[in-house]
């Protein structure tokens, strides 16, 4: 088990980086035992990992998951 960086990473990270220019620092990583994909977030002075799931990534419901859980990260 790990986590490797592969283009659909850099995909999402280019995303995330145009929707959250330069409020949080995020890292996406591909675990490589389930295939989902793990978002390393700093904010706060902490690092917090969010998922995608594969569906999420596929069906294209990641983006608002992610806004929610960032608008969440940013309120603590």
């Amino acid at each position: 088990m790990g986590q490797v960086r592969n283009e659909v990473c850099e995909q999402i990270d280019r995303e995330l980086r145009a929707m959250f220019a330069d409020d949080y620092e995020i890292e996406c990583r591909q675990d490589t035992y389930t295939q989902d994909y793990i978002l390393w977030i700093t904010a706060h002075g902490s690092v917090q990992p969010l998922r995608i799931t594969r569906e999420e990534f596929l069906e294209d419901d990641w983006k608002g998951n992610v806004r929610t859980a960032l608008e969440q990260i940013g309120e603590n």
